[in-house]
């Protein structure tokens, strides 16, 4: 239960201490309609994490392509504005989901990366603790 607090010992978050997750990217070549061009992608981040998890055909291992998808992909995974991704799904589709399809194998492929290091990690753990009582 939570604790009751006076007036003026109100807690706040103490921002100094988080820090984004630094996350890898890549280099993706995209054919668009006016010719190739090279472009950066990322994971989501969690603000785009945090976008996604209210689609109601969201689960957790598979994307429904449809314009939510891409379009939170852009945003999220290419940190395109709004009007930019706009433009882009607009003016060349193909490219628009092409480039969100990218984005969420990158993230897909990050989630399981993430999730061996920890699994592999928590392993290590077990053994040093078992190495340390004998």
């Amino acid at each position: 239960m939570a604790e009751e607090v006076k007036k003026n010992e109100i807690k706040r978050i103490d921002f100094s201490k988080l820090k984004p997750e630094e996350l890898p990217s890549k280099v993706i070549s995209v054919h668009f309609e006016t010719g190739d061009q090279e472009l950066t992608i990322h994971p989501l981040n969690g603000r785009g994490r945090i976008a996604w998890i209210g689609n109601p055909k969201h689960t957790q291992d598979h994307v429904v392509f449809e314009e939510r998808a891409v379009m939170l992909a852009l945003l999220y995974g290419c940190d395109m504005t709004e009007e930019e991704a706009d433009l882009l799904m607009t003016a060349d589709y193909k490219a628009a989901r092409f480039i969100g399809n990218q984005v969420w194998i990158y993230t897909n492929e990050y989630d399981k990366s993430k999730k061996a290091e920890a699994e592999e990690a928590e392993k290590n753990s077990d053994t040093a603790e078992t190495v340390t009582e004998n």
